[in-house]
């Protein structure tokens, strides 16, 4: 009978490593990773591959009346913003060719007129936030991967039960998986009062949900159409260093407002009609648009400019890896990364590798308290490596969450992604790439703030690891690939 079920177990695993093979196509030493799983321990595999091995095939789901709208206006305006980028002057013009490729690879328009605000604390961002949603008027929108109903969680409730009352159209979206010890409940009074309130991609079974894979890893806020919020926080009060375990706790987000907030509209509406279902009746398309995007002067600001890229299991690529990928080859003198995971793929690193060689100062900020001991070991595993080209690795004391990266004081992201491949292949994310000396000039002085309370890693260190630790480090690289 055990033979027999041995057996039977292989036969289904085969059938899967086909699947991945000629169906799904996926990178080759992806499948090897999951061949040696299924074939090697084939019960353990099985279960490891329901729960991180598949999932929905999105591009067949109803979407959002907003994302034909979104189509049509990528249609009429495609020429005229590639026209607008080749007339492009500025100190920043070398990196035209960056812009040029986030507007084909991922539709992503190229903004003139904005306003960034850069937050390096939960404290400061959470006062701005709270202060812009007591002062909407129209409509509030909230999508946030891990949404906690502690102190902060409860205050942020509070503010959108009141402005529901006040008639304010209030969206919230949290996701099912990040936000496992939220449930639905927690919002009711909210509910009651208008508000709209859905988990993404919500299961009786939690983590073990056919969904569980695909999370929603992004933090989204837009306010009235006319001020968006974007980063590395979430709503907890671990994000104002106050969860002992992980602190200091450093992060970065940002506050826009100009014409690139309709782009982080744009992409809450669609992930909105996923988790909600919810369409909107032709009839009142034109009146919902004039809500969503409220038509609004922005001469008035300055020339910042602003690329949000997206990119998920429901888009056509990698698309926001391949755009750090194409912002790391375009760098000329220096590159600042600050990732809480780094777990690249080949390509990425050896576009890192690369960039270093060429006599590019690469310098890499992670942290030094993870809160994840697997992956504070497969990050270790790529020191030596780094090292030995010329990386700058920085270990920062306590936990680092902000997902940056500045390229020759000239352009920055800021956004939701990591640097590894879950953020890479299988979350949906969302990243703004600005270019502005001034902001990047910015960055870079918070990243040698940074510095100066980080440990400088070298090979002194490597040669000093324990032996037990370099184990580990081979045997947990080998299952990131799948996990």
């Amino acid at each position: 009978m055990l033979s027999f079920l041995w057996n039977f177990m292989l036969i289904i695993n085969i059938i899967l490593i086909l699947v991945m093979i000629f169906l799904e196509r996926k990178e080759p030493v992806y499948i090897f990773a999951w061949m040696f799983l299924l074939l090697f321990i084939p019960y353990i595999g099985f279960i490891l591959y329901l729960i991180f091995g598949n999932g929905p095939r999105f591009r067949k789901r109803k979407n959002f009346h907003i994302k034909k709208k979104w189509d049509d206006l990528y249609t009429t305006y495609m020429t005229k913003q590639q026209e607008q980028i080749e007339i492009y002057e500025g100190k920043e013009e070398i990196y035209k060719s960056l812009m040029m490729f986030n507007l084909n690879a991922n539709k992503s328009f190229f903004t003139t007129k904005n306003h960034v605000k850069i937050y390096t604390n939960g404290k400061d961002k959470y006062y701005d936030l709270f202060a812009d949603l007591r002062q909407a008027t129209d409509t509030i929108h909230i999508l946030y991967y891990i949404f906690r109903t502690d102190e902060i969680g409860k205050q942020l409730i509070s503010i959108l039960e009141k402005k529901a009352e006040e008639g304010v159209e209030v969206r919230v979206v949290y996701d099912d998986i990040g936000s496992l010890h939220t449930s639905l409940s927690s919002f009711q009074n909210l509910i009651e009062k208008g508000g709209k309130v859905f988990p993404f991609f919500p299961s009786k079974l939690k983590i073990l949900g056919p969904n569980i894979n695909y999370r929603n890893h992004r933090k989204i806020v837009v306010i009235d159409g006319i001020i968006g919020y974007t980063g590395g926080m979430n709503i907890g009060i671990e994000y104002e260093s106050r969860d002992p375990k992980l602190s200091p706790w450093r992060d970065t987000h940002i506050r826009l407002e100009g014409e690139s907030v309709e782009m982080l509209q744009i992409r809450f509406l669609q992930d909105f009609g996923y988790a909600s279902h919810e369409e909107i009746d032709d009839a009142n398309l034109k009146e919902k648009f004039k809500k969503f995007f409220p038509k609004k002067d922005w001469s008035h600001l300055r020339d910042q400019y602003v690329q949000i890229v997206s990119s998920g299991p429901d888009t056509r690529g990698e698309e926001l890896k391949n755009a750090f990928i194409k912002m790391i080859y375009t760098a000329k003198q220096s590159i600042d990364i600050q990732t809480p995971y780094f777990v690249p793929d080949s390509a990425f690193l050896e576009a890192i590798k690369t960039a270093s060689l060429s006599k590019v100062r690469v310098r890499l900020m992670v942290p030094r308290k993870n809160d994840n001991r697997y992956v504070d070991r497969i990050i270790s595993s790529y020191v030596k490596e780094l090292l030995e080209v010329g990386v700058e690795i920085y270990q920062y004391e306590g936990f680092i969450h902000a997902k940056t990266m500045t390229i020759d004081d000239c352009v920055t992201t800021i956004g939701t992604a990591n640097l590894d491949i879950r953020s890479f292949q299988l979350n949906f994310e969302v990243n703004a790439f600005i270019y502005n000396s001034t902001t990047s000039k910015d960055m870079t002085a918070i990243f040698e703030s940074d510095i100066q309370n980080s440990h400088r890693v070298t090979l002194e260190d490597e040669a000093n690891k324990k032996w037990y630790v370099r184990v580990e480090e081979s045997i947990f690289r080998l299952f990131s690939l799948v996990m």
